[in-house]
């Protein structure tokens, strides 16, 4: 394959990406013709594929659904969402800047890791941000606590052959090697001991240790969504079934839930213990901006389907607890987004409608770790809250009950 095949690989993991972003602009929307009263519509319901009973969940009601979350929704684009409280805060994140990165905010054992070109890291117990790097990008890493810094030596992804360096968000240096050649593949996530790379041929597990690839799997162009305990989420080619692979073990092949449709690999999200994976179903064929499709969570270990929702845009983001109970989710729609969450235990999803437009990668946060997030803001009307894009000022903005 020549290297105008490959970049055209490229392309395509990056057109994936901004079809879902022209629904959301370069920065966050805010609704500003917003109705005093306005009320949080809260559907509740089987996952089992019951039709859902709806509620109307109004100002008197203190949290977005009909029970607490304990956590609190941190989007990459500085929005943070306290569900059991119905209020908005706007607070810049080192790093936060406009672009079409794979990883836009990921959690790092105590802290967010953001941006590209320059990478920070900050505590989310507060205090000074800390640069990681000025390098092209970043992945998460299956090691606690630490990211996979990505440098192409030409500044632009596939320009050059990378250097991979797993650091800690406090800085020390893991392991910074030379990688493959680019037209190898793509770095996309931290595995045990390495990176996963999306190739023209399916997926390639990369060990720094051993300075090369111990695995590769598939024959056609390969997507992953996500990686966690050891294992890989990923399909290939038209993504009629998803791959649960073990780095060191087995490959479980998972078909299309629905019959006709195709899974949208960026939606794809194993819970951190492996078992669960959350994930979008579409109709084959060019995503558009406006596309929907069918958000089920897959039980790994028995097979068992749970349609948590129908007509959901391909391009939500999902985002597991760190108990693998609940999965949350969330979606742009016409006046706002939809926030969801799905229960295991009780095999139950809850939704929301909410009138803020900002369906970005999120992270979870425990609301008793999110003092220094939602303290020191200043409460204002929902038309005179937005963000302000920075680097490196983590200073508080705003905040607003919705």
């Amino acid at each position: 394959m020549d290297l105008v095949e490959f970049r055209a690989l490229f392309e395509e993991a990056r057109q994936r990406r901004r079809r879902r972003r022209l629904m959301a602009g370069a920065t966050i929307a805010l609704v500003v013709a917003l109705v005093a009263g306005l009320c949080v519509l809260v559907t509740s319901g089987s996952a089992r594929g019951r039709r859902a009973s709806t509620s109307t969940v109004g100002p008197h009601r203190l949290g977005t659904f009909a029970h607490p979350t304990g956590v609190v929704l941190v989007f990459a684009d500085g929005l943070s969402l306290d569900l059991d409280h119905r209020t908005a805060v706007v607070r810049t994140i080192a790093g936060q800047r406009a672009g079409d990165q794979r990883w836009d905010i990921v959690r790092a054992g105590g802290s967010f890791v953001v941006g590209w070109g320059q990478v920070w890291a900050s505590a989310i117990a507060g205090g000074a941000p800390r640069m990681l790097g000025p390098v092209v990008t970043f992945v998460p890493a299956a090691e606690a606590g630490a990211v996979w810094l990505v440098n192409y030596p030409g500044g632009s992804i596939g320009e050059g052959t990378p250097t991979l360096s797993e650091v800690t968000t406090t800085g020390r240096v893991i392991h910074s090697e030379l990688g493959p050649p680019p037209l190898s593949g793509v770095p996309i996530v931290g595995i045990p001991g390495g990176v996963a790379f999306e190739t023209s041929t399916g997926i390639a597990f990369w060990n720094a240790k051993h300075r090369g690839f111990i695995r590769q799997i598939g024959s056609r162009a390969g997507f992953i969504g996500n990686a966690a305990d050891g294992k890989v989420a990923w399909c290939e080619g038209l993504c009629t079934s998803l791959h649960v692979t073990a780095v060191a073990g087995s490959d479980k092949q998972i078909p299309s839930p629905q019959s006709g449709q195709v899974f949208e690999p960026g939606s794809v999200r194993l819970s951190p213990d492996g078992r669960y994976v959350a994930a979008i179903t579409t109709r084959e064929g060019l995503g558009t901006a406006n596309q929907l499709g069918t958000l089920d969570v897959i039980d790994t270990r028995t097979g068992h389907v749970y349609v948590v929702r129908d007509g959901v845009s391909v391009w939500s983001t999902m985002t597991w607890t760190a108990d693998n109970r609940t999965v949350f989710f969330a979606s742009e729609n016409s006046s706002g987004m939809t926030v969801g969450r799905f229960r295991v235990g009780t095999r139950n999803a809850e939704t929301a409608e909410i009138p803020i437009q900002n369906a970005e990668q999120f992270v979870i946060v425990n609301r008793s770790a999110a003092k220094a997030i939602l303290s020191g803001v200043a409460h204002k009307p929902a038309s005179a809250c937005s963000p302000t894009v920075t680097t490196s000022d983590p200073s508080p903005v705003c905040a607003f009950d919705y």
